[in-house]
């Protein structure tokens, strides 16, 4: 059951949830690093992405656990009730981590082990998480810890999620948790992964958890909970950081999924006019607020609010870009879906932009996002927080890699502060409604007996990490 405004959202790519083994023993990744004209600076931040729910197995007290049990929630009834059982692998994951030669692992804590139920905090998962971030000090990568990615506990759901007035206390309390009890000496932090999927996703579109289907304007009270929660994250950060006998300087942000909309027909004012308003809600309508202090949205006949958020302004310190494809907005074929009956399915054009394997590869997109969002938020370090594509065969990656790295590069080299690229993913995982169908991983996942295989792309991005550049 898919409503007009669904279709039109659903139209440009807008997706339900974004993507969002054995090591190389045996197959030692080394490579002669040739002088570069133009490397990425010295301390440049070579990372790999996973989140908690899509490789660790066992989230049995999260929102997701009897959710994906329903038949028809996820493609071909799969769950992600093992998935990559990295829960119980965290050895095998960090030796893939060393042969990548990363020097950063983007991972999330699973907020749902930390607090099974409200208040109650269990020290195996408390225990188990900090293991894994000293075996990744050993290691020499840094932890870049994301507290929420797209999953919630039970319990938090039970009560209202985001809506909940005691939403930001809570989420302030479990982080304090994260960051005393497992990973006192992190720098690096996100706070919530891609908030406008989860929103979009869970309140919109209603095809996740809490699987509703709401008019816009009825999402934001949930927006304005979740920009409180991660304001409160923010600041009790910052403050447990600063007044160490020894302080830290952290690093704390959200991971926003841009896309960038371009008009289908250059010279068509309509197309031209969804691509900006597009533009606009889904890009910028949530990381602007962190700048101003306010969620303003403006959206002609569907949404109008400028509310103020206290502690919101200022809190970010970088901006995190998850970015995978552009959209082509026609206002053809908008016009033409929104006029489609909201029984009827939507057009094989929009399903083709809906699949994750079709995205399409434009790095130029990429290149302009990162230049529009150092303009917009200038002196702000930028991370590339998310970028890959799904690739079995493993046949388009290593251009998508190589292409999208050298948009990087060219923006670096102009002036922007880009200070790190997170590939997702590090191995191939439970991808959401889709399953295990789209294959994003530099390791090839035996999802029957666990192992793992290092695709050519994970030799390749080796030796971008080890020569800091592509010559």
């Amino acid at each position: 059951m898919r409503n007009s405004v669904f279709a039109l959202f659903s139209l440009f790519g807008l997706p339900v949830l974004v993507f969002s083994g054995m090591s190389f023993m045996g197959h030692p990744l080394a490579f002669a690093a040739p002088a570069l004209t133009h490397p990425f600076p010295l301390n440049f931040e070579w990372c790999v992405a996973t989140a908690a729910h899509q490789i660790e197995g066992g989230n049995t007290r999260s929102d997701w656990w009897d959710w994906e049990k329903i038949p028809g929630n996820i493609k071909h009834g799969d769950t992600a009730a093992v998935a990559t059982d990295s829960w119980h692998h965290m050895d095998r994951d960090i030796e893939m981590l060393r042969e990548l030669h990363v020097t950063t692992y983007r991972f999330s804590v699973e907020w749902a082990k930390i607090e099974p139920l409200r208040g109650q905090i269990d020290p195996e998962a408390v225990l188990h998480y900090r293991l894994f971030v000293e075996k990744l000090r050993q290691a020499k990568i840094q932890p870049m810890i994301t507290l929420q990615h797209f999953t919630l506990p039970q319990w938090f759901r039970a009560l209202g999620g985001w809506e909940w007035e005691g939403a930001p206390e809570a989420f302030e309390a479990y982080t304090q948790v994260v960051q005393r009890q497992i990973a006192p000496d992190a720098r690096y932090w996100v706070t919530i992964n891609e908030p406008m999927v989860h929103l979009l996703g869970g309140y919109f579109l209603g095809n996740v958890p809490p699987q509703e289907k709401r008019k816009l304007k009825h999402v934001i009270p949930v927006m304005v909970g979740l920009l409180k929660a991660h304001a409160r994250a923010y600041h009790a950060l910052h403050h447990e950081a600063e007044n160490r006998t020894h302080p830290l300087q952290i690093q704390v942000g959200m991971a926003n999924h841009l896309r960038y909309f371009q008009a289908a027909k250059r010279f068509n004012p309509l197309d031209q006019f969804f691509a900006r308003e597009f533009d606009l809600l889904w890009n910028w309508a949530l990381p602007d607020s962190l700048r101003t202090g306010k969620l303003t949205l403006n959206v002609p006949a569907l949404v109008h609010a400028d509310i103020a958020i206290s502690g919101l302004q200022g809190s970010y310190d970088f901006f995190g870009i998850n970015y995978y494809t552009r959209d082509r907005t026609s206002s053809s074929l908008i016009l033409k879906e929104l006029f489609r009956s909201a029984n009827t399915p939507p057009s094989a054009e929009a399903q083709a932009l809906y699949s994750p394997e079709n995205w399409e590869s434009h790095p130029e997109g990429l290149e302009k996002l990162l230049l529009k969002t150092a303009h917009r938020f200038p002196g702000t370090p930028i991370f590339i927080t998310e970028n890959g594509i799904a690739d079995a065969k493993d046949l388009k990656r290593p251009g998508y890699l190589r292409d999208h790295l050298l948009a990087i590069q060219r923006v670096v080299q102009n002036g922007a502060p880009v200070q790190g690229y997170c590939h997702w993913s590090l191995l191939d995982n439970f991808e959401w409604i889709h399953g295990y169908g789209p294959k994003f991983g530099l390791f090839e996942v035996n999802f029957n007996t666990q192992m793992t295989t290092p695709r050519m792309s994970a030799r390749q991005f080796s030796k971008y990490a080890i020569q800091n550049g592509i010559d």
